[in-house]
Formats: structure tokens, sequence, C-alpha cells
């Protein structure tokens, strides 16, 4: 298993941080700072521009896309609206119309999973699954809060078995 970690600064001044095993998971809001701004232009693995919704940061979509482009990122976490499953639908499908109008996908695209219920989650991943221009799936942890503990891991298991209920 690898794991995506949102490194602190302290880790990024390390030679070669093992904790990080070629997979960065990047705030685009952190790449103001110098420190990060120097790494992330240099390190090789495989790095993941976050959006920064879960930390309440937001921008244009096209300036996001812009440092995906500058950063070479190989995956793109698309624009969601925390527990808003009908906002983050609208806002994925802009972003994607603004993607496939401004450039020719040179990464994966990430869509995030929100809902506050078990009918949202099912829908918003058979969305993206019918998707021809989604690549990746998130679950974040805030489908936890009203769903239960095991919402994660319960969406995970539905989806690998092709669960989910048929709309």
């Amino acid at each position: 298993m690898r794991i995506a970690l949102i490194c602190p600064e302290v880790l990024l001044g390390m030679k070669k941080p093992q904790v990080m095993q070629g997979l960065h998971l990047v705030l685009p809001q952190w790449l103001e700072r110098e420190v990060y701004q120097t790494f992330y232009s240099q390190c090789d693995g495989y790095k993941i521009l976050d959006n920064g919704a879960a930390e309440k940061f937001s921008m244009p979509f096209k300036d996001l896309l812009k440092l995906a482009a500058d950063y070479g990122v190989d995956e793109l976490v698309l624009p969601d609206v925390m527990g808003d499953a009908a906002k983050t639908r609208e806002a994925v499908d802009e972003a994607i119309d603004i993607v496939l109008t401004t450039s020719h996908k040179p990464f994966k695209l990430q869509a995030v999973v929100q809902g506050r219920t078990q009918e949202e989650v099912d829908f918003m991943i058979q969305y993206y699954q019918k998707s021809a221009f989604i690549d990746v799936i998130a679950l974040p942890r805030l489908i936890n809060y009203p769903l239960g503990a095991w919402a994660r891991v319960n969406a995970m298991e539905r989806m690998a078995n092709n669960d989910l209920p048929q709309k």
C-alpha cells in the first residue's frame, strides 16, 4: 500500500523522505510558500494536486488547472463542496467543461464523493463511474459523519463488488 501525505514543511528538507514513498498530495495554498514551490517543481514521483476544499481554501478552477500544468502533476482533484452532492456535481461538470476547452487533459482527474445520505453517496459514485473523464474516485472522511464510521469502507466494498443500487 502507498499513502499520499500532505507533507509538513519540516519533512521537505529531508533528502529522501521515506514517509512520502514517491507519492505526493499537494495543497494549492501551500504552493504560495517558496519551500513548497521549490520542492514540488523539482521532486520526482506521482503528484496529486488537491483543490483545498477540506481546508476551506478555494481558487478559480482555471487557476488550479494552471498550477497543475506548471508543476507537472499526474492527477488533479476536481472542485467539490463539502457535504453537498448537488453542488459538487455541478462544480465537477463545470470543471470538466473547462478542462475539455482549455487543455488536452495531460493528467488524471479525481472526483470527490460528497453527500449527506447513502442515496446521495451512491448516486455520486455511480455518476463518476459513468463519466468518461473521471479517472479516480475519492471517498472523503466527511461522509463518515452523517453515515457512520464505516461509510467509506462500505462504499469501497460496494464499488469493488459492483453492488450499488441501480438508478
